[in-house]
């Protein structure tokens, strides 16, 4: 939403519309898809960690 606002407003004042609200809208999608691709590395990793520790444990 805010890559799509901050390329609307470009758009407005330097009158290329719609190509600011476009690159802008594309680089926000981006970044929520690479914190999404972080997040997932993040538990995925957490749960190797518990993994490995209950692994141990058992021994």
């Amino acid at each position: 939403m805010v890559g799509a606002l901050i390329g609307w407003f470009i758009d407005r004042v330097a009158g290329t519309s719609p190509w600011g609200l476009i690159v802008f809208l594309l680089l926000g999608f981006g970044a929520g898809v690479l914190n999404v691709l972080r997040s997932a590395g993040y538990v995925a990793e957490q749960g190797n960690i518990k993994s490995s520790a209950e692994k141990n444990d058992k021994k």
